[in-house]
This record gives C-alpha cells, sequence and structure tokens, in this order.
C-alpha cells in the first residue's frame, strides 16, 4: 500500500514502514518511521492535524484502507491520500 503525504511531496511503501504513530511531542502530528529506533532522523512526516482525536481518526483510516476500504487503486496498489484536515 501507497501512502500520499499530506504536503503531497512524498509517497511512503507501507512495506518498508516499521511504525506509524503519532509524534509525541506534537500529538497532532502523524509520522512514519523505516525502523525501529524512532530516535533516528530515518523519518517523515505524513501529516499534521487540528487536534490529537483527528490524527488517530486518521491513523483509523489508514487501518481501513489498509484492511481493503481503498480510497483510490492505481497501477495495482492501494494508495491512501492523507487527509488536509
Amino acid at each position: 500500500m501507497l501512502i500520499v503525504s499530506q504536503d503531497k511531496r512524498s509517497i511512503v511503501n507501507l512495506e518498508q514502514v516499521a511504525i506509524i504513530n503519532i509524534n509525541r511531542s506534537d500529538l497532532r502530528e502523524i509520522e512514519a518511521f523505516f525502523d525501529c529506533n524512532e530516535d533516528n532522523q530515518n523519518s517523515i512526516l505524513l501529516g499534521k492535524y487540528a487536534t490529537e482525536e483527528r490524527a488517530k481518526e486518521v491513523l483509523q483510516e489508514i487501518i481501513n484502507c489498509y484492511l481493503g476500504e481503498a480510497m483510490v487503486e492505481c497501477s495495482g496498489y492501494i494508495c491512501y491520500e492523507m487527509p488536509e484536515n
């Protein structure tokens, strides 16, 4: 599955991601990490939202998309585009 970042500048292949989480220092940011060490700089900001609750809703949308409720399908890949808000 591919995830398109909120700013439309990055595409992340979920198969290469170790962790997607809400940033502990800013509970409105969703980040993707490419190994299990969250302290390194090997991450991409996927999106930033007005509240922590909205960020949690977006994480749930990613799960739903991964489980088969794809928003967009292109060239055999399921794609999820991070919402603006």
